[in-house]
């Protein structure tokens, strides 16, 4: 019944927050319980709006979510904390945007570019804060930046009717921000990699989009798989060198190395 879902939503949340208030935060199940406690608090809004039909729109839920998450996300000074609130405050952004009629492209291009910045954030005076230290939490928002800002670029190469430039001009900046971060000492191969990847899907398109203009349709498809091929050939290359040659970038949580 409604009263059983709405106490039991509340007893996981506390039952959580104890947990984590007992084994302290400082401990790895400490930060687990209340990131527990936080997915709770999430799904307590959500049946909460559902059982009582509050006129709320999704938005604005997941917006009451991540100003609730604030103390908590102060209190943890975690990754997995601030990548679950970003997560949060983003999804909120990208439903206001989505009900206040902004299209696909606009949506991509403007979350693509807030985790680019993000990452750029994080990589440099955020990885200097307490429990913020390690690769994972820039390198998954430098991943989530490609991975909607590609989409967007795209977008913008296929409208055959006018070439807009807005998605190629972000996704332009965007990458260029994660290869620079990447490209610092010591290299990241994964984002650098990542960086290809975007590069090659990017430009094959505009490739494909000239070939088609010029109706040369009969030797498009050679004339793609032989730039792709090179292009993966050169990149894979290129990292192997790299590799042999830089160290490593630490994991969350590893220490960086020390030289000397």
């Amino acid at each position: 019944g409604r009263s059983a879902r709405l106490y039991g939503g509340q007893a996981v949340l506390v039952l959580a927050a104890l947990a984590a208030w007992r084994l302290g935060l400082a401990r790895a199940g400490g930060q687990a319980a209340l990131v527990l406690a936080a997915v709770a608090l999430g799904a307590l809004l959500a049946l909460l709006g559902q059982t009582y039909q509050t006129g709320a729109d999704t938005w604005q839920l997941f917006a009451l979510w991540a100003v609730l998450l604030l103390p908590w996300l102060v209190a943890a000074r975690s990754t997995a904390m601030t990548l679950l609130w970003l997560a949060v405050a983003q999804t909120a952004l990208l439903l206001w945007l989505g009900e206040h009629g902004a299209g696909l492209r606009l949506t991509w291009l403007v979350a693509g570019l807030l985790n680019a910045g993000l990452h750029l954030a994080w990589h440099g005076p955020g990885r200097r804060l307490e429990g913020l230290d390690g690769a994972l939490g820039p390198r998954l928002l430098a991943l989530a930046a490609l991975a909607l800002l590609v989409p967007a670029a795209l977008s913008d190469v296929f409208s055959w009717n006018s070439l807009r430039g807005t998605g190629l001009l972000g996704w332009l900046l965007g990458t260029a921000a994660v290869a620079w971060s990447a490209w610092r000492r010591p290299p990241d191969l994964l984002l650098l990699s990542a960086v290809a990847l975007a590069v090659i899907v990017v430009d094959t398109a505009l490739l494909a989009r000239l070939l088609f203009e010029l109706r040369l349709e009969a030797m498009a498809f050679l004339v793609l798989t032989g730039a792709v091929i090179g292009q993966v050939a050169w990149v894979t290359g290129w990292l192997r060198r790299l590799a042999h040659g830089e160290r490593p970038v630490p994991l969350a949580g590893e220490a960086e190395p020390i030289d000397g």
